[in-house]
Order: C-alpha cells, then structure tokens, then sequence
C-alpha cells in the first residue's frame, strides 16, 4: 500500500459529518494513503473534529456549496499537490475504507481513468436500504446507463477512483448530487476508461444520513444527465470537426 502514498491521496467530502467522519478518518489513515477533507460549510464542528485527527488536507468551505463542488475542489488539489489519482469516499460511514485496496488492485492493471463502485451485489445492505431508495437508485441508474451508454452498474455510488489529468480536462460544473452523473457522461463522452468493482456497504447507527432525496434528486440527476449528453454532442461534433480541417 505505502508504494501508491505520493500517488494516490483519498478525498472525503462531508458536510455536518462530525458525528461520523472521525471514525472514519481513523480507518483511512490505516491505510496508508494521505488524506484530504472538503468540509462543505459544516455548522456542527467537524472542521474542529477533523483537524484534530491531523489529516494532510483540509479545504473549508465558508458555506454549503454543495457535494460537486466540494469533490471539485478537492479533486483540483489533490492535482496541485502532485496526485495522479484520487479515491472518493463519503464521510457517513456507508463506504469502508478497508475496501480501497479493491480500487487499487483495479487500478494497477493499468486500464481505467474511473473505477466505480458497485452496491447492488451487496444483498444485506439492500435489505436494510428503505424500499424507495433502493428503487430511485436502481431506476437511476438503469436510465442514465442507458441514455449515456455507459458500463457503470451502480451509478450513483460516490466510492470511487478518479484518474485526475483526464478528469480535471473534462470541465465539469455540476455543484451538486449531479457532479457524479456528469463526470461520468462527459468521461464516457470523451473515450474515457470506466470499470466497477464489487463494494459492500453499512450505515452504523448514530451516523447522520445521506441528503440525497430518493425520488427527488434522481428525476433531477436524469434532467441533468440529458441535458449534459445534449451538450457531450455539441462539443464532440465541433471537436471532430477541427480535426476534419
């Protein structure tokens, strides 16, 4: 693991996580790879919490901005800092920091500008998932994958490996839920290399619950994701046209 620490820093944005992302710094820095945390304009002293566990960045926000922009701005320093790559993972406790070894075997191989995790194989997790959630995710998932022809399973999940040259070249501005949608249809847009890899899930109790409206934010994920495809399609047919020249 200590051969990918100047090449691979983990990126947490959070966002009010005080009560969670403590717990989950400690079992990041076990493994090895330097830390940076987004706190997105936090009122509950999580920029507090995190400092205290001497992590190697923190960015603060002086008000919400919003998940994307906050995985924006640390995706950007993280480059700046000299990372190749950078692994996402959310602050709640859902994402386990034991299974980042997953996305750097992926990785290795050479083959993948974003690898993605993919929650559906975990059937325990499933069942405790409220119905509805479980729907909005799967449905959402299903049509973008669709529309924008991509090969992500789950493609909502936030766990994930981002390849920072490509990614940082694609210009993304979504600032919210949607940032992971867009990255995702400008990257397979572009020709980019997106894989999945197999991740389980839990929610501990005590930890603060995702803001993410199920049926809400999806219908805005997928008006969003149609209204970037329609733009992916602009760009691409003026870039292949400079090249026609």
């Amino acid at each position: 693991m200590k051969s990918w620490s100047n090449r691979i820093a983990l990126l947490i944005p959070v966002y009010n996580g005080g009560s969670s992302v403590v717990e989950v710094l400690r079992r990041c820095k076990k493994q090895g790879l330097p830390v940076i945390v987004v706190d997105d304009g936090s009122a509950d002293g999580t920029a507090e919490r995190v400092e205290s566990e001497g992590v190697d960045l923190i960015l603060r926000h002086p008000s919400n901005l919003g998940k994307g922009q906050a995985l924006r701005d640390g995706l950007q320093s993280a480059r700046e800092r000299g990372f190749e790559a950078a692994i996402s993972l959310d602050a709640d406790g859902q994402h386990l920091p034991e299974e980042i070894p997953k996305f750097l075997d992926r990785y290795s191989l050479g083959s993948a500008d974003i690898i993605v995790g993919n929650r559906f194989g975990d059937q325990e997790y499933l069942r405790r998932m409220p119905g509805v959630r479980v729907f909005s995710n799967r449905f959402s998932s299903y049509l973008i994958r669709k529309f924008g022809r991509l090969p992500i399973l789950d493609v909502q999940c936030g766990f994930r490996l981002y390849r920072l040259e490509p990614i940082l070249a694609l210009g993304c501005q979504s600032t919210g839920f949607e940032y992971e949608t867009e990255v995702l249809l400008r990257a397979a847009a572009r020709g980019c290399r997106l894989e999945n890899v197999s991740i389980r899930c839990e929610y501990p109790e005590g930890t603060v619950r995702s803001r993410y409206r199920a049926l809400k934010d999806s219908w805005r994920i997928y008006q969003v994701s149609r209204s970037i495809m329609r733009g992916c399609e602009k760009e691409d047919a003026r870039w292949l046209k400079k090249q026609n020249r």
